[in-house]
C-alpha cells in the first residue's frame, strides 16, 4: 500500500508542476502579445494603406491612358465614323480606372480617419472567410 500512495503523490507532484509550467507558458504568451499587438497593428495597417496607394496609381495611370486613349478614339472616329471598337476600349478602360480609383481611395481614406473602424471592418472580413 505505501508504494501505490507514493505513486500517487509523485503523480500529483508531477500534475502540479506540468500545471504550474502551463500556467507560466500561457502567461508570458499573453505578455508577448500585449507587448507585440501595437506594432503588428500599425504594420497592417501601413500595409494596407501601401497596397491602397498602389492601387489608387495604377488608377491613375488607367485614367491618364484613357485620356490618351480618348484623344486618339476621337482622331478616329473623325477619320472613320464606324470605328466602334475605340470607344469600346475607352469604356472598359475608364469603367477600369475608375473602379480602381473609388475602391483604392476609400481604402486610403478610411485607414487615414478612422483606422479603428477600418480594422474592425479588417476582422469581419476575416472572420466570414474574406481577405
Amino acid at each position: 500500500m505505501a508504494t501505490t500512495d507514493q505513486v500517487k503523490d509523485k503523480a500529483s507532484d508531477a500534475l502540479i508542476n506540468m500545471i504550474d509550467i502551463t500556467v507560466k507558458s500561457m502567461s508570458d504568451v499573453v505578455e508577448f502579445g500585449k507587448q507585440q499587438i501595437p506594432e503588428v497593428i500599425h504594420q497592417l495597417l501601413m500595409w494596407e494603406m501601401a497596397k491602397g496607394i498602389i492601387g489608387f496609381s495604377v488608377g491613375v495611370i488607367f485614367a491618364i491612358v484613357t485620356v490618351i486613349f480618348f484623344r486618339k478614339a476621337c482622331q478616329w472616329y473623325q477619320e472613320d465614323s464606324s470605328n466602334a471598337p475605340a470607344h469600346i476600349g475607352t469604356a472598359v478602360l475608364l469603367v477600369i480606372s475608375s473602379i480602381l480609383l473609388i475602391d483604392n481611395i476609400m481604402i486610403i481614406v478610411q485607414i487615414w480617419v478612422a483606422p479603428k473602424l477600418y480594422l474592425l471592418e479588417y476582422a469581419a472580413s476575416l472572420i466570414k472567410g474574406g481577405n
